[in-house]
């Protein structure tokens, strides 16, 4: 069966349909993780929360700092820890379950200690995870900072790498999403 996707679509049209849009992905990455076998994956970077979610806030500053960050379970909840008061830019993303307070992981947003915050943030990850599915305990990451990966390994995590399964999910383009990538290269021409 063959999806007409039409060649000009209405801009209005795109903007009601975006939550469509990002559950289509949610729902794909998550067919990805069950797919490589990827119970949880846990990202900071703003690209992937996006693509995962549609949440979108301070994308130029948390690509630099490591500010929020997204929890995934593959049979479970998704967790947007979200920088302090800013919960209510991702209130409207369906594909988010809850959102909760972020912890500051680098030298400045810790308060200077980064080590700390890292220990409390792989302290909530592994409560969270636990709470879930006790027997999870491999964990796909992202670039976090070194402290926190080292945290998330001293909770007994073993990490994996997050960038095959979100780059594969990324490959397969969604008809849903097709005449978004058409209006985006109109705007650009």
């Amino acid at each position: 069966m063959t999806t007409s996707v039409p060649s000009n679509p209405d801009p209005a049209d795109l903007k009601a349909g975006r939550p469509a849009l990002y559950d289509a992905r949610h729902q794909h990455l998550r067919e990805m993780m069950a797919y490589f076998g990827i119970p949880a994956l846990l990202i900071v970077d703003p690209i992937n929360i996006f693509y995962a979610t549609g949440a979108r806030n301070m994308m130029f500053f948390s690509m630099r700092v490591p500010a929020r960050y997204l929890l995934i379970l593959s049979e479970g909840p998704t967790i947007l820890y979200e920088y302090s008061g800013c919960s209510h830019l991702a209130e409207e993303c369906t594909a988010i379950t809850e959102i909760r307070p972020a912890q500051g992981l680098c030298y400045i947003s810790s308060g200077g200690d980064p080590e700390s915050a890292a220990m409390r943030f792989a302290s909530e990850i592994f409560a969270t995870i636990n709470a879930f599915d006790a027997t999870i305990d491999r964990l796909a990451v992202d670039r976090f900072p070194f402290v926190a990966i080292d945290a998330l390994r001293s909770k007994g995590f073993s990490l994996t790498d997050a960038d095959s399964v979100l780059q594969r999910t990324r490959m397969r383009k969604l008809a849903i999403e097709i005449p978004y990538m058409r209006e985006a290269m109109r705007r650009v021409e």
